[in-house]
């Protein structure tokens, strides 16, 4: 079996047992201080002496952490960067909403998860950590950022907006029989790496997602001619005809009104069409504001 430790880690010594996350939990009540004490105890048997990767300077400001994750506002923990140590002191300090979990998700209970609003931080052990990740705490460290991403004040109330919508839409009886019936099961790892792995601003997410759709349609139009789909260049009319038919259906199953349809049928990578991505913004915002229990 591959080790899956970082450059220069070293494996903890038996004559030190970590503690099995049911236990923390056990040990200490508030998640975010069961989430800090199992950061400390594996930096320290990960990277033993220099676990503490110095001093903030400045401190950070403490939004009113406990005294266990308060002390994070000082010491810089190993791997656990900016983002990450205000995500878990924000936490901490009430101001974020995470449902601690003792296992990994599906794509789809993420997915579920973000669209009320709701991060996910996951505390398991070396068997369940996925592969993506090299340990237990790096995976750790890779939710806390992505809760932060998620937190952004410019872009968390659309992001529980647009995944709101997704939601409904790839759980559509609808959908689930195309994907059932005619997208493979590429489509659908593309589709669970946007809605459970990307965080940011809603037009980034759109435009990944109808990427992610293009491809799909070009291996469905390739299986319905029997030959391999091409590996690159733009799509063919053909192509663009399945795909038009699959983004035509993921947008109305997504409930948007159509001026927000055409919107999201405009805006790309690109950032060519500013005032439709400032609309298609606008629309999940007001959606994720409504979700999150705040004014239309």
């Amino acid at each position: 079996m591959a080790d899956h430790l970082a450059p220069g880690t070293t494996r903890p010594s038996h004559a030190h047992a970590l503690t099995p996350p049911r236990d923390l939990v056990a040990r200490h009540t508030p998640p975010a201080d069961v989430v800090t004490a199992f950061l400390l105890e594996r930096a320290v048997a990960l990277r033993g002496a220099v676990a503490f990767q110095g001093q903030w300077n400045p401190v950070l400001p403490d939004p009113g952490a406990s005294p266990l994750v308060r002390q994070l506002t000082v010491s810089r923990l190993w791997k656990v960067d900016l983002h990450a140590t205000r995500s878990l002191l924000a936490w901490s300090a009430g101001q974020r909403r995470v449902h601690l979990l003792l296992h990994v998700p599906t794509a789809m209970e993420l997915l579920a998860h973000q669209a009320a609003g709701w991060r996910c931080i996951c505390l398991v052990d070396d068997a369940q950590t996925p592969p993506i990740h090299q340990n237990p705490y790096l995976f750790v460290v890779h939710d806390l950022c992505h809760l932060e991403k998620f937190a952004d004040p410019q872009h968390h109330h659309a992001q529980v907006g647009f995944f709101f919508a997704v939601h409904h839409a790839l759980n559509h009886p609808q959908w689930r029989a195309l994907e059932a019936h005619t997208l493979d099961a590429a489509w659908l790892l593309a589709r669970d790496a946007v809605v459970s792995d990307m965080n940011g601003s809603v037009i980034f997410l759109m435009a990944a997602l109808k990427m992610k759709l293009k491809m799909a349609a070009r291996r469905v139009r390739a299986a319905q001619r029997g030959v391999a789909p091409s590996q690159a260049g733009p799509l063919s009319p053909a192509e663009l005809a399945v795909y038009h038919d699959l983004e035509a259906l993921l947008l109305s199953l997504m409930e948007l009104p159509p001026d927000i349809q055409h919107a999201a049928q405009t805006i790309s990578k690109r950032r060519d069409t500013p005032q439709d991505a400032l609309r298609f913004h606008d629309h999940f915002d007001s959606v994720g504001r409504a979700v999150n229990g705040g004014p239309p």
